[in-house]
């Protein structure tokens, strides 16, 4: 127990300092390097604020998922969702509309959680074992672990929002409209539905990560439960398709779009599906995993791209977007099968 709160508060410690640096030097640049107007440097500090604040809410809950605590960090993350939003409308309400007024209530509905978080979190132990632990280390480590997350960030990027250059490039602005409505209205589902599943899962994997018998039931149980939702996904949206269309889109989008709903429905289906696999990677530490995972499927995306784009335009893009997220999936799949089942 001393052990573990010595590590989470040396985290912390270090997760502080390369945070401050990081906004430092991304604040100046953008403070004075973009705008001369008074309004609009206050805009941007106070973004860079919500920014922090953000970053630094995302932490701890990381921080109470490690220590098991998941009631506190669904409740930081579903009030992240739903808080913030009702802050905003609400300053928006009493005052007007404008980018301060939004900007401002972002920023007192993330203060207001981040006061809360802090009020919850436990004071530093009475017995704190500081020289267990160098923040030294502590960074080498981390940077094993997590340089293969920072490439997927861009890998990631590339995947799902290259689609719209390509379009731009070889059609015009009403494609990459058509599509970004489809894509925007469909993914986000599968996606959120990922999401939540992953958090909730989180430390079930963690817990029975020395167990990797244990673990391979939680993988192939929550592909079970993922795949059926899956299932029931993509037919809803192939039953609903025009009702789909008529709610969420504008009618000037309705008819383009709604022919691209099933692909990308099932393309996010296998995003979905893959984060059994995903999970299993990070508890076993092999992000490493992971990155090659985007970087052949960022490669076979591009290429779909190029291949579908210029004949086919957003319907190509979402073709080329379903076949990488399969390729994602496949590879994520073969890569656990090779770790856990290989005798070699």
């Amino acid at each position: 127990k001393i052990e573990k709160d010595s590590f989470l508060i040396e985290i912390r410690k270090l997760f502080n300092k390369y945070l401050f640096v990081l906004l430092l030097c991304v604040g100046i640049f953008y403070l004075f390097g973009f705008s001369n107007l008074y309004n609009e440097k206050i805009i941007i500090l106070c973004g860079l604020i919500v920014l922090l604040i953000t970053v630094k809410i995302n932490f701890e809950s990381a921080l109470f998922i490690s220590k098991n605590e998941q009631v506190a960090a669904g409740l930081i993350l579903v009030s992240l969702k739903w808080f913030v939003p009702v802050s905003i409308i609400s300053i928006v309400w009493m005052f007007r509309e404008s980018p301060l007024t939004t900007m401002v209530g972002a920023l007192i509905g993330h203060l207001i959680i981040w006061i809360l978080i802090l009020s919850y979190t436990k004071s530093v132990p009475k017995e704190y074992d500081r020289a267990n632990f160098r923040q030294s280390e502590l960074f080498a480590r981390g940077l094993e672990y997590g340089w293969p997350i920072a490439i997927v960030g861009i890998l990631s990027w590339i995947l799902n929002e290259s689609d719209r250059f390509f379009i731009q490039y070889y059609h015009d602005s009403k494609q990459v409209g058509l599509y970004s409505a489809a894509y925007g209205l469909v993914s986000a589902p599968f996606i959120m539905a990922a999401g939540a599943a992953a958090q909730f899962l989180y430390p079930i994997f963690f817990k029975t990560s020395k167990d990797k018998d244990r673990t391979k039931k939680v993988v192939f149980n929550s592909f079970l439960v993922n795949t059926a939702v899956v299932f029931c996904g993509v037919i809803l949206i192939y039953i609903f398709t025009d009702l789909i269309a008529f709610i969420g889109l504008d009618i000037s989008y309705r008819e383009g779009a709604s022919g691209l709903f099933v692909w990308l429905g099932i393309g996010y289906g296998f995003f979905a599906m893959s984060s059994s696999f995903d999970l299993a990677a990070y508890t076993d530490k092999n992000t490493v995993d992971i990155m090659i995972a985007y970087l052949i499927s960022s490669a076979v995306n591009i290429g779909l791209n190029i291949l579908l784009i210029p004949q086919h335009a957003s319907e190509g893009a979402a073709i080329a977007t379903m076949l990488s997220l399969a390729t994602y999936f496949f590879c994520m799949v073969a890569v656990y099968c090779r770790r856990h089942f290989s005798r070699y």
